[in-house]
């Protein structure tokens, strides 16, 4: 989850109070200037003086964050996998619709996570659906019968799509009667959109789906991604 704090902007001579907001890939600030520091362009990180340093494409930046460096600059030197953005534990059972991402795949067996193939009867943690037409979103009310009562749907979107959009997404999850609680950058090609099963649902849903469990079940494929990959694949960041 982003992180948001009061802050003070240094480059050079100018100098800025604003909000600071920490994301998984980069630091966004605003006040009188905005600013987006990526992750992968920032150079020399650092805690000085209490606060956090580093360069950026020549310039000399310093944030004032209140004693929250430490952390901030913890995150930029060991930045999240793409495995642990998405939520995905060891054990956890992870079926990948419409996704051809060989990075994310390796992640998944590192962190000794199963991959769901055709197998309808194992209820997943995490499912990670690739789309790119608004009526492939409905599919949103049937994918509810393959999670566990806390399990996510992330629901991937080409950024540079103007066919299917955040909006589309939200309002599927909406009819669905689901929640849809956050979003990241994927790739540089693919947003992720957090979809999960609002909680005074949840229920209902873990009485009435009769599915197996990674504590109950052993219906599981635990290689290959199975259910029909085809299209959003990764490019790295």
């Amino acid at each position: 989850m982003a992180i948001e704090t009061a802050c003070t902007l240094r480059m050079g001579r100018e100098q800025y109070a604003g909000k600071a907001r920490l994301e998984a890939e980069h630091i966004d600030f605003s006040g009188g200037m905005k600013f987006r520091f990526r992750f992968s362009e920032i150079r020399n990180p650092a805690r000085a003086n209490g606060n956090l340093t580093f360069n950026f494409h020549g310039h000399f930046v310093q944030l004032d964050l209140g004693g929250r460096e430490e952390k901030w600059l913890e995150s930029i030197l060991h930045p999240k996998t793409l495995s642990e953005k998405l939520g995905v534990r060891p054990g956890h059972f992870v079926r990948l619709i419409n996704v051809e991402d060989s990075v994310l795949t390796a992640q998944l067996a590192e962190r000794k996570a199963r991959i769901v193939g055709k197998d309808k009867s194992v209820a997943c943690d995490v499912i990670v659906f690739a789309v790119e037409r608004p009526a492939e979103l409905r599919q949103l009310a049937t994918l509810i019968d393959d999670l566990r009562p806390d399990g996510m749907i992330w629901v991937l979107l080409p950024k540079s799509s103007k066919t299917v959009t955040h909006a589309n997404v939200a309002a599927a999850a909406r009819q669905a009667g689901l929640s849809e609680t956050q979003s990241i950058s994927y790739s540089e090609a693919h947003s992720a959109h957090k979809i999960m099963i609002a909680p005074g649902k949840r229920r209902a849903v873990r009485s009435g789906n009769g599915k197996a469990t990674p504590e109950t079940g052993s219906h599981v494929a635990t290689a290959g991604a199975g259910s029909g990959i085809r299209r959003a694949s990764r490019k790295s960041t």
